[in-house]
C-alpha cells in the first residue's frame, strides 16, 4: 500500500507500473545489492505481484498532498480487500510491503483502542524497514 501523500513526500513517487515492471526493478535492485543476476533471477523466479494500486500512475505531484478523505476511502478499500482476498481462500496470512504513515493511520482509525499494544502504532512513526505483525478481526456488525 502506498504512502500517505504530504508536500514534498518523495518517497511518495513511484518508478514503475504493472506487475511486470515492478518485479523486473525489484529483481535489478535485488541483483545490485547482492552482486548477482542469477541469485537474483532465482529468488525472483515465480513471484507473484498484485499491483492493483499500482496499475497506473497513481502518484500526486510533489507539490500536493493527500486530504483525509481520500486517505479514509484508502483505507476501508485496502482493508476490503485483505478480507475478500482471506474469505475468499487466496490467502491466509497477507504480506503487505507499506509505509508508516499508511500504517499509522490504519492503527488510527481501526485499531481496538481496549488493546494499549497497539496504541505505539496510531500514534509514532514506523521505523524504515519496519515490521508489525498483526490478526486483523472483521466485525461484520460494525460495519
Amino acid at each position: 500500500c502506498r504512502e500517505v501523500k504530504n508536500v514534498g513526500g518523495f518517497d511518495s513517487v513511484g518508478l514503475e507500473t504493472g506487475s511486470y515492471s515492478i518485479l523486473q526493478r525489484c529483481e535489478k535492485k535485488l541483483a545490485e545489492a547482492v552482486e548477482s543476476q542469477e541469485a537474483a533471477s532465482t529468488i525472483c523466479s515465480g513471484l507473484a505481484c498484485d499491483a492493483r494500486d499500482a496499475a497506473g500512475e497513481w502518484w500526486l505531484p510533489s507539490e500536493r498532498r493527500e486530504g483525509k478523505r481520500a486517505v479514509d476511502r484508502r483505507a476501508a478499500e485496502f482493508l476490503r480487500e485483505v478480507q475478500y482476498e482471506t474469505l475468499e481462500g487466496h490467502c491466509q496470512a497477507p504480506l503487505v510491503v507499506s509505509h508508516s504513515h499508511f500504517i499509522r493511520g490504519l492503527f488510527k482509525r481501526y485499531r481496538d483502542a481496549a488493546d494499549v499494544t497497539t496504541k505505539p502504532f496510531s500514534v509514532k512513526k514506523l521505523a524504515n524497514c519496519g515490521v508489525v505483525a498483526v490478526d486483523v478481526v472483521f466485525d461484520d456488525a460494525a460495519g
